[in-house]
């Protein structure tokens, strides 16, 4: 008996000891399984967070306004008129002050007034950052400054946004030719082409307006007016007056004859009457 109780003993010991290695491999499992299933969805996530059009605008606008804060934009703007002697001179000497200081023109015209003084219009791009020099040796000219005017635009925030649509059309634009590679039915590749070429003309135009900020914020436009005195009456106009003068007094004078002519019938039938009673009177 006592023999058979330590066998019994025994086999109950092996087949604890297989219960228990059997539990602790399932457990195991489990839990890799569990762990590489979460390992996949997080992937997943990184993917899907990554490739959403929310993150590309965040990421864009990051990078765009710390660019952007950096300085302000902003478009300057002069209007000025001066009276001037020799008008041709003065829109010369104003060009080259301002080719002195990199800038140059973009347009002159002259003008013939009816009071006989002559007039011109220049216009001018000068560099930012040499504007003040360049209407100093405005002022040392001998022209008499009748006005000036200034304008100042901000355009940052304009700017700004501009630059976030640019950064996020490219990015879209990248994602697409990364999509061209893997497509293969031909009514996904024409759409892909079509929205391609849309992105391609709108980065285009963005670009185009962020240059022409650029150009006028860098270069400030100055509008001149010049006007010569007017002219002091001359000897022929003052003949021309005192011809004026005798046009008009003979006209006052062939006038009254006129009015003389037509009164002279009434005058005379006035005296006859006045004749006809004296007559009768008497």
């Amino acid at each position: 008996m006592l023999d058979k109780a330590k066998s019994f003993g025994k086999e109950n010991s092996t087949v604890l000891l297989a219960a228990a290695a059997v539990l602790i491999v399932a457990v195991g499992g489990l839990s890799t399984h569990f762990m590489g299933t979460n390992g996949n969805m997080a992937y997943q996530g990184q993917q899907l967070a990554a490739g959403t059009p929310n993150a590309l605008t965040m990421d864009a606008r990051e990078s765009v306004t710390a660019a952007s804060t950096a300085e302000r934009k902003r478009i300057e703007t002069y209007s000025l008129d001066f009276e001037a002697v020799n008008i041709r001179s003065a829109v010369d000497d104003s060009i080259g002050i301002a080719e002195q200081f990199g800038g140059y023109s973009t347009g002159e015209n002259f003008y013939n007034n009816e009071n006989g003084a002559n007039s011109a219009s220049v216009t001018l791009r000068v560099p930012s950052e040499n504007v003040s020099e360049f209407m100093d040796e405005l002022d040392a000219k001998n022209w008499k400054l009748e006005s000036k005017n200034r304008n100042v635009n901000d355009v940052t925030e304009r700017y700004t946004e501009l630059e976030l649509e640019l950064e996020n059309k490219r990015q879209e634009l990248e994602k697409l030719e990364e999509l061209m590679e893997d497509a293969n039915r031909t009514e996904d590749l024409i759409k892909i082409q079509e929205r391609m070429g849309e992105l391609r003309s709108r980065i285009q135009y963005l670009e185009t307006q962020l240059e022409d900020i650029d150009r006028r914020v860098d270069y400030t436009r100055i509008s001149l007016q010049f006007e010569e005195p007017e002219p002091i009456t001359s000897e022929f106009e003052l003949r021309n007056s005192f011809t004026d003068a005798y046009r008009a007094i003979f006209t006052t004078i062939s006038w009254t004859i006129v009015g003389i002519g037509y009164l002279l019938p009434f005058a005379v039938l006035y005296g006859v009457y006045r004749a006809f009673k004296r007559v009768r009177r008497e």
